[in-house]
């Protein structure tokens, strides 16, 4: 792919829900060099910092996306949709967890200051795995497999929560949305958005009704090669 189109794009999911094998995948060959690609895993062990505390993020991570965002480079980066914001913005949620993922810095702060710096495309890829349950599968899973640490269903539960608040205030701002379902590890994707309008459906998980009701659909003949290229990687799969 070769454009000159300043793309901002954030892919997002819970933890363990696909988001690097994603972005090394897909979007890398897809967009090849035309972005910058901001791995959190693979700026850790430069940095001096422990994996996944806050401070890694404010220090490192939210000054580089800043920066990035600022000169108007494209940018790939990855994250949860849970911050810090979420304490104002979801007042009513169980915020005595003490959960590190409750303290990162905000993706709608950093989308609204994309959208002030122009950018021709904010694009979201979000990864579902369906269920707080399925995930907390995942979790374990990866736990065996990789001896990362396993995480309690309670902080499973709040992020689950949290991150998909966050997609239906996200969904708001950017201009491409692909919903894609990651509970077999197949990158499937079962919806897509333009500018809050749904242009591609297919049994969207059943979680994500509520989420998908608050938008309406058109047709849409508009020549689209990612979702093209996501489609064809979904039926090759199926």
């Amino acid at each position: 792919m070769r454009e000159d189109k300043k793309r901002f794009i954030i892919v997002a999911g819970v933890y363990g829900a696909g988001k690097t094998t994603f972005i090394k995948e897909v979007l890398q060959p897809y967009f090849q060099n035309q972005v910058i690609y901001l791995l959190p895993d693979e700026k850790i062990a430069a940095s001096g910092f422990e994996s996944g505390i806050p401070a890694f993020h404010y220090q490192v991570i939210e000054p580089m996306i800043r920066h990035h965002i600022l000169l108007g480079d494209s940018l790939v980066y990855e994250t949860t949709l849970t911050s810090l914001l979420d304490r104002i913005t979801m007042p009513g949620d169980q915020i005595g967890l003490n959960d590190y993922l409750d303290q990162m810095p905000s993706d709608i702060r950093r989308l609204e200051l994309a959208i002030k710096q122009h950018y021709d495309e904010t694009i979201l890829f979000y990864l579902s795995l369906g269920t707080p349950e399925l995930h907390a599968s995942f979790v374990k899973e990866r736990s065996v497999t990789q001896g990362t640490p396993q995480i309690e269903m309670r902080y499973i539960q709040n992020r689950f929560r949290k991150s998909h608040r966050n997609l239906k205030r996200a969904i708001k701002l950017v201009d491409h949305v692909y919903l894609i379902d990651n509970s077999k590890k197949t990158f499937s994707l079962f919806c897509k958005l333009e500018k809050q309008q749904i242009v591609y459906s297919k049994k969207p998980p059943v979680i994500f009704t509520e989420i998908l009701n608050n938008f309406t659909h058109i047709d849409f003949s508009k020549s689209d090669r990612l979702l093209e290229l996501l489609l064809t990687r979904s039926n090759k799969k199926m």
